[in-house]
């Protein structure tokens, strides 16, 4: 025998005062100032701790005047996908650029990928040298001892 079947207004009530009651409901926040790392909430003076603008750029002068300078050229949005309008030259010097910076991260990634390498050189290179210095230091020790030797050996 089946259950009798819940309307689902009912249903998502049920849900939604579960969520609710579990502390978990959640509603938007207007925001009454420009993105910062302290906003105007309600009337209140705010640390805004859960935004991506954590480097603070959101109201940079130069930026805000690059997007104003981007919209007046480009427009506010694109027109559809870019593989059924096409993209704009902004999107591809973006795309060029990151591409260089992730070619570059590559590179000194693979450099310092191997940490052994230069481990190895940088040892090599302080054993040689410690190598030479304690070799130069054998000789002339060696010399002290021949002219002492010589030194004693006249005196008796």
């Amino acid at each position: 025998m089946r259950s009798p079947r819940v309307p689902i207004k009912d249903a998502l009530a049920a849900d939604l005062g579960s969520v609710r009651a579990a502390g978990l409901w959640r509603e938007l926040r207007e925001i009454e100032s420009a993105q910062q790392p302290s906003v105007v909430l309600h009337g209140r003076e705010v640390l805004l701790f859960c935004s991506n603008n954590y480097l603070g750029l959101a109201n940079h002068p130069e930026l805000v005047a690059a997007a104003q300078a981007a919209a007046q050229n480009f427009g506010t949005s694109a027109a559809s996908s870019r593989l059924i309008s096409g993209h704009m030259a902004p999107h591809r010097e973006l795309e060029e650029r990151i591409a260089a910076l992730e070619a570059l991260q590559e590179q000194r990634s693979t450099e310092l990928s191997n940490p052994a390498i230069y481990d190895d050189q940088a040892r090599y290179n302080e054993l040689l040298s410690g190598y030479r210095d304690d070799a130069a230091k054998l000789v002339e020790l060696m010399a002290r001892w021949e002219t002492a030797q010589a030194e004693l050996g006249a005196a008796e």
